[in-house]
């Protein structure tokens, strides 16, 4: 069975498109966790270095595949007409501002998330609703 060419081609636009809102979700629901789950939160903030390093490198790791993908297409797809040509340029840059933008709410909700957790004020003993000690 021969393999067609155009179609690989599109399914490597289909993939960079599957990585740049995998990537998005990705931020999105580390936020959600942080925000939400106190033994996650815990555990995130226990080596303050790590978390922001994987997250950084698995950022990477993901626009490196995006820009996989995009070579992969050109190399098997006829190149657009010039308006064409703009058009995927814009939607090549779109994409890696999406990788970034999440890149920067994981960063943006882990360094919140350490900041917060460095200034909380000390719990006092509940009072009594009488205002009797």
């Amino acid at each position: 069975m021969p393999r067609d060419q155009a179609e690989l081609g599109k399914q490597f636009s289909a993939y960079a498109d599957a990585i740049t809102a995998f990537t998005f979700v990705q931020s999105l629901a580390f936020g959600v966790a942080l925000g939400s789950n106190d033994t996650f939160r815990s555990r995130a903030l226990g080596i303050p270095w790590l978390v922001p390093g994987i997250i950084v490198v698995a950022n990477l790791l993901y626009a490196c595949l995006v820009y996989g993908c995009h070579r992969g297409e050109d190399e098997l797809l006829e190149p657009f007409p010039s308006a064409g040509a703009k058009w995927q340029k814009r939607v090549r840059v779109g994409r890696m501002v999406v990788i970034g933008l999440g890149l920067a709410l994981s960063l943006l909700a882990y360094g919140a998330t350490w900041n917060g957790s460095r200034h909380l004020a000390p719990q006092s003993a509940p009072r009594c609703l009488m205002g009797k000690p």
